[in-house]
Formats: structure tokens, sequence, C-alpha cells
């Protein structure tokens, strides 16, 4: 019987420890991260090395029906390695939606940008879909 509870036990720990509302690691690498949540929808630029991991956090844009499309990237040079939102605090302020965390990494030399965009479900074209944040990234060896 011992047996079978460690095993349940186990079973709901890793339950637990993999849960989040997004798919990705529960962690942050820190070797670069930039929070994006309180600056305009201006271009960024951030230099690393291969191996390097970029984290970037943005605000959610919930208001107005608004979602985050997927950033578009040069997947020969970057890889992203994980990706989750964050909800909004308990005591959050009005119209704060959460922020979602998108964690890079660099494999690769060159140069790319991380483009976001936003959007909502009924707008399908490229034309609808408004600029958010850009990220000019460049990997050295």
């Amino acid at each position: 019987m011992p047996r079978y509870l460690l095993l349940l036990m186990l079973a709901c720990l890793l339950t637990a420890c993999s849960q989040g509302t997004g798919r990705g690691p529960l962690w942050e690498p820190t070797t670069y991260k930039l929070d994006m949540t309180s600056t305009p929808s201006t271009t960024q630029s951030v230099t690393m090395e291969i191996g390097d991991y970029l984290v970037l956090e943005i605000r959610d844009p919930g208001d107005g029906g608004y979602t985050v499309d997927s950033p578009v990237f040069d997947k020969n040079l970057l890889k992203l390695s994980g990706f989750r939102h964050v909800p909004p605090a308990r005591q959050a302020v009005f119209g704060d939606f959460g922020r979602f965390i998108y964690s890079f990494e660099a494999l690769t030399p060159g140069a790319t940008d991380v483009r976001f965009t936003i959007s909502r479900p009924w707008e399908n074209t490229p034309s609808q879909k408004a600029p958010y944040h850009q990220i000019h990234v460049v990997i050295s060896q």
C-alpha cells in the first residue's frame, strides 16, 4: 500500500508542476530579459551569443478582444523554447489582463527581428494585424 501512495503523490506533484496557462517551462532564463510591459510599441535591440536565452515579457492587450499573434522570427537563428501567460495579480488595476512571457534560445550566428502583432479573431488578413512589439536580435559566436 505505501508504494501506491508514493506513486500517487509523485503523480500529483508532477501534475502540479506542469500546470500553467501556456506551454513551456515555468522557469525564466535571465541571460537577456526585456520587460516590455510598460514600453510603447517601439523596436528594441539585443546582442547575444549562441546558446544564450532571451526572455521577452509583454503586456496582454486583452482589451477590445485583442490577442497577441504568434511571434514571427527566423527559426534557423532562434528557437521558441517557452511561452506562458501570467494572469494579473489579485489586486490588479482595471484593464490589466496579465502578461505573456516568451523564451527564445539563440541557435546560430546572424540577425533577425522578432515581431509581435495583435489582432482580433475576426481579423484574418495581414493588413488588419496591428504591430505590437519588435525586437532586433543579433547573435554572435
